[in-house]
């Protein structure tokens, strides 16, 4: 048997590989991530005639081409975390730290721990494009997150109080009232020069397009605040050009935040929140998470965009890991609609 240890980089790595007694039956070489390098890296394992016990690091996705060509070559790979192996390189005495001596490190534990040792298999592919949802999920939250502060920093200025009467709401960016308003009428100065019955004709033309019944209420109380209260920015073409510009970008991160991600079909069995571990439980409500149990066959993306509108736009993550758990029940595919 040989013990092969792979230490991945970027766009290349370094191999070392090992007798089944330890000894070094080919010393470290590096190889680029290349489809002619990897290719003659693959010949080489199989002119050997021997079993090999491939190991390599999870390195984010910088293994990808690596265990990629393997995967096609059909030879198992076997992961493992950088933190074992760093656990399993103190106890040597002499802890310098090359590629190499990494390679040869990641080849003994190979050798060491092949009873332990699982090959890489399509259910931790799951894993991997469910956590690749999750993260980019969070990123779009966050881009959101971060130009909604923006963007209610710059209407202290321009209409200062307009949140207490119209929420900032962005779920449905063309027909939120919200949205409507301040891109209509950007400032509270601009509303005092149209005069109060120009205004609430103005007013009731948008709010019909956002469907709310309280527009006669919101328009009189918005025309008194403009009145009341002192704006900083309001006739600011700057000002009012960063604010327009801070709501496209606001609409636009709610977009990507939520149809496109949103749009799978998640096979479930109908499960109990008892069945659940703790850390699981902790992530979300026992509420939210009934939701998710009450139903015996799928999610489609309808029921998701509704259960996620009810319930705030954080369970999303709290799906992804549902879906990790629910994964261990023979629940293996998570396919676009």
């Amino acid at each position: 048997m040989l013990a092969v240890g792979i230490d991945i980089s970027k766009s290349k790595s370094v191999a070392a590989i090992l007798n089944q007694d330890g000894s070094m039956h080919t010393s470290p070489f590096e190889f680029h991530h290349t489809q002619p390098e990897l290719d003659a890296f693959i010949k080489y394992i199989l002119n050997n005639n021997q079993s090999a016990t491939i190991l390599m690091e999870n390195t984010g996705h910088y293994h990808y081409p690596v265990l990629k060509a393997f995967q096609e070559a059909g030879l198992p790979v076997c992961m493992v975390n950088a933190y074992q192996i760093k656990k399993f390189g103190d106890m040597d005495l002499r802890k310098a730290k090359t590629d190499k001596k990494d390679a040869v490190r990641i080849a003994r534990y190979a050798l060491e721990k092949s009873y332990s040792l699982v090959p890489y298999t399509s259910m931790e592919q799951k894993y991997e494009d469910l956590r690749f949802l999750a993260r980019q999920y969070n990123q779009r939250m966050l881009t959101l997150k971060t130009n909604k502060v923006f963007l209610l920093n710059l209407l202290d200025e321009t209409m200062p109080g307009i949140t207490n009467i119209l929420p900032l709401t962005t779920r449905a960016p063309g027909t939120s009232l919200s949205v409507l308003f301040i891109n209509r009428f950007k400032s509270y100065d601009r509303i005092k020069k149209m005069g109060k019955s120009r205004f609430l004709d103005a007013f009731e033309k948008i709010a019909r397009k956002s469907r709310n019944r309280q527009t006669k209420t919101y328009g009189l109380a918005i025309y008194e605040a403009a009145l009341r209260n002192i704006t900083t920015r309001g006739e600011n073409e700057y000002t009012l050009a960063a604010q327009d510009q801070c709501l496209e970008l606001v609409c636009e991160s709610q977009k990507a935040a939520m149809p496109k991600l949103l749009r799978l079909t998640v096979p479930c069995s109908p499960l109990s929140y008892a069945s659940m571990s703790t850390p699981l439980k902790m992530t979300c409500s026992l509420s939210s998470l009934q939701i998710f149990f009450s139903k015996a066959d799928c999610f489609s993306a309808s029921e998701m965009q509704m259960i996620f509108s009810q319930n705030g736009a954080a369970i999303f993550s709290m799906a992804v890991y549902i879906a990790l758990f629910l994964s261990e029940h023979r629940i293996l595919n998570a396919q676009p609609c």
